[in-house]
């Protein structure tokens, strides 16, 4: 006889800061921010702003392996793309989805590689202060 491993369950409640048939985003009232994968055990219950969007009040409960902390910090920006051009002072970023668009990322102290590398044709994630960003095409 084999044990199942019991998947430890996780119970938030915050604000839909982003929703997508398979990811939704919530912000937690301390501006922590989850990330969870909506599969057949996410449960999600509107306590405001009916019906789900972007903007509900919700109560999400879901499996930990789920979800993570993670996904931009407020006042900040978050793109993963294909590296275009890099220097010290730039970055410039191309991301094909969800809408394609073209980035130059300002280098400052609050500029991170979240993943990937800094390299031309590189794919990166880069995350940045909102006025760091300056959308080219």
């Amino acid at each position: 006889m084999t044990r199942q491993k019991k998947t430890a369950k996780r119970k938030i409640t915050g604000m839909v800061t982003n929703l997508t048939a398979t990811q939704i985003r919530v912000t937690l009232a301390t501006g922590k921010i989850w990330e969870i994968k909506r599969t057949s055990t996410t449960k999600v219950t509107v306590i405001s702003g009916k019906p789900l969007r972007q903007g509900s009040r919700v109560t999400v409960e879901f499996n930990s392996r789920d979800g993570r902390v993670g996904g931009p910090s407020p006042g900040k920006r978050t793109e993963t793309g294909t590296v275009i051009g890099v220097n010290d002072a730039q970055i410039t970023l191309d991301n094909a989805t969800p809408d394609p668009r073209t980035w130059r990322i300002n280098r400052t102290a609050s500029t991170v590689l979240l993943s990937g590398k800094l390299a031309l044709n590189s794919t990166a994630r880069v995350e940045s202060d909102d006025g760091d960003w300056k959308q080219l095409a």
